[in-house]
Parts: C-alpha cells; sequence; structure tokens
C-alpha cells in the first residue's frame, strides 16, 4: 500500500500578522525576507493638512523605485496606488498601526522613505534624517557616496526631516523601535529618465543589502 502523503500543518497567523498586512485598499503591500521597508506614501493623490484641504500631486515613479530597489534585494515595500484624503507621511493616521505591527513582526531594521520633488529644491536628490540620529546619518553619507559614484555630477543636499506640517511617521518608527529611519527625495530629473530611474534603483538596494 502507497504511503499516504501527510501535509504540513499550516501557521496560524497572529493577531498582529494581520494587523501588519491589512493595510486600507488604496496602498500595495510587498512582502521581503529582509528587515528592510521602502515606503512611497506620495505616489498617488493625498489630501494635505492645511485649512483649504488642498491635495498634493502624485510624486511620479516614486512606488516603481521603492518596489523594484525593495525587490532586488529581497525587502518590504509599502506604495501609495489611489488617491487618500489624509497625509500618509504624518502621524497619527490609521495606517501608522499598522506600519508599527509590520515593524515589530517583521523585525524592521531600516525604514526609507522614497518621495519626489520638482523645483522646490535645487538639488539632484534630498537626503533627509530624525535628528540626533548618529547612525541613520552615517547611512544618508553612504547612500551619497553611492549615488555620487554612480551618477557623475549628481548634487546631494542633507537636511533634517521636515516636520512644520506635524510629526511625520519616520520620527515616530524611530522613537518606538530600534529602526534607522531615512527619507529620500528624488528630482523629477532623476525619477522621468527611465536609465538614471534605474541607476538609483540599483544603488539604492546595494546601498540597502550592505546592512543586512
Amino acid at each position: 500500500m502507497a504511503k499516504r502523503k501527510t501535509r504540513k500543518p499550516r501557521r496560524k497567523k497572529s493577531d498582529a500578522y494581520k494587523v501588519a498586512t491589512s493595510f486600507p485598499k488604496q496602498f500595495e503591500y510587498i512582502a521581503g525576507t529582509k528587515p528592510v521597508l521602502l515606503y512611497a506614501p506620495h505616489s498617488a493623490q493625498y489630501k494635505q493638512r492645511n485649512l483649504v484641504g488642498t491635495y498634493g500631486k502624485p510624486e511620479f515613479a516614486t512606488d516603481i523605485i521603492a518596489e523594484q530597489a525593495a525587490g532586488e534585494l529581497d525587502g518590504h515595500s509599502l506604495t501609495l496606488k489611489e488617491t487618500v484624503t489624509f497625509n500618509p507621511e504624518l502621524a497619527g493616521i490609521r495606517i501608522e498601526r499598522n506600519l508599527e505591527a509590520l515593524l515589530e513582526v517583521e523585525k524592521i531594521k531600516y525604514f526609507v522613505a522614497i518621495h519626489g520633488h520638482g523645483a522646490t529644491f535645487s538639488h539632484d536628490v534630498v537626503l533627509s534624517t530624525v535628528p540626533q540620529r548618529r547612525k541613520s546619518l552615517n547611512m544618508a553619507r553612504d547612500l551619497a557616496g553611492a549615488l555620487s559614484k554612480a551618477i557623475a555630477g549628481i548634487s546631494i543636499l542633507y537636511a533634517h526631516i521636515d516636520e512644520s506640517n506635524g510629526t511625520t511617521i519616520c520620527e515616530n518608527l524611530t522613537n518606538k523601535f530600534s529602526t534607522h529611519a531615512l527619507r529620500v527625495s528624488i528630482s523629477e530629473d532623476l525619477r522621468s529618465n527611465p536609465q538614471w530611474r534605474q541607476v538609483v534603483i540599483d544603488v539604492l538596494s546595494e546601498w540597502l543589502s550592505a546592512y543586512n
């Protein structure tokens, strides 16, 4: 008589895991295995926190950069795909609970927010860190060095994360967890050029791979 094959019992998903992966339908979460999360909170329209309640324009291709860079190193990515009536970058919103659960369940050590800018900055890339976080600042310097080697003449600015419109998720997650956070804002020129965009994606994945 042939041996009967036995199925492995399914692992019961914890409540924390369910919270960690139950993002609102406007977001797309792609799981990875490395303790890295790339987040594109403005890749679709979002409501700004001001009296008028205007909507911010989508930051073109930031979702592509986050997803592909995470895919190359087998990290996690979370991107905004549809319009939302809040600013996904600011603390105190619904998805912050999901993000906290995700960081806890997947033991995320590195959180990188991918943004885009136009003529607001004259620099090609702006690297922003939470104040007084030496590790994050060192990571920013390493990334700047890698980008400078890959793209001749690139202009890079170091800054602190702007919280003039409210506390950001970056700061909250950095303070609550032993997570190193960095905000990477990429110019429209780099994002809209497929070749330069791919270089940025490759540099991001290689840079993060060095920490894993």
